[in-house]
């Protein structure tokens, strides 16, 4: 199976920063590290099958929108051949 890779742009990477240290200050360090660990393995994921979710080219082009879980929901940007969190 091919695999794709999966790139945080810098803008995700400060913002998944961000959720560790907002987590970490209102439920503790090891439940930041859970939830933001299980989002990054989450989009690692999308290396084996990155056209899953919705197209939403009538949003922006190559945007596909995808659930996390029941009530997040993640958007990816396809670009040139990889995936970045939008």
């Amino acid at each position: 199976m091919k695999q794709y890779a999966v790139i945080f742009s810098p803008r995700a990477e400060e913002q998944l920063g961000n959720l560790y240290i907002y987590i970490a200050e209102h439920a503790g360090k090891e439940q930041a590290e859970r939830y933001v660990s299980s989002i990054v393995e989450f989009c690692q994921r999308l290396s084996t099958f990155p056209e899953r979710g919705t197209k939403r080219d009538d949003v922006r082009l190559g945007l596909r929108i995808i659930g996390y879980t029941s009530s997040d929901t993640w958007h990816f940007l396809r670009w040139t051949g990889l995936w970045f969190p939008h």
